[in-house]
């Protein structure tokens, strides 16, 4: 748990913040987010690890963007992160 929570600290919180709530519009909640209540956590890891793009709408045309991190993080990584989710 702690190495998981310091991933967590080391590379989420600043956008989804430590209550895993996100910012309204810009960066998605993780706490309730149907990607992350999945029973498989193959979909989040893709998501961590080769980033995401959402689709821009009239009411938000600059759409938030998820950066990849496979560069400084492998799924045992990711894994231990999702542990406190």
């Amino acid at each position: 748990m702690q190495a998981g929570a310091r991933l967590y600290r080391d590379n989420c919180i600043g956008c989804h913040g430590a209550d895993g709530k996100g910012e309204r519009l810009i960066f998605p909640p993780l706490a309730g987010n149907a990607i992350v209540m999945q029973s498989s956590s193959e979909s989040l890891i893709r998501v961590v690890l080769e980033g995401a793009q959402a689709v821009g709408t009239k009411v938000a045309p600059t759409a938030p963007s998820m950066p990849s991190f496979a560069w400084k993080l492998g799924d045992a990584d990711v894994q231990r992160a999702l542990r406190l989710l």
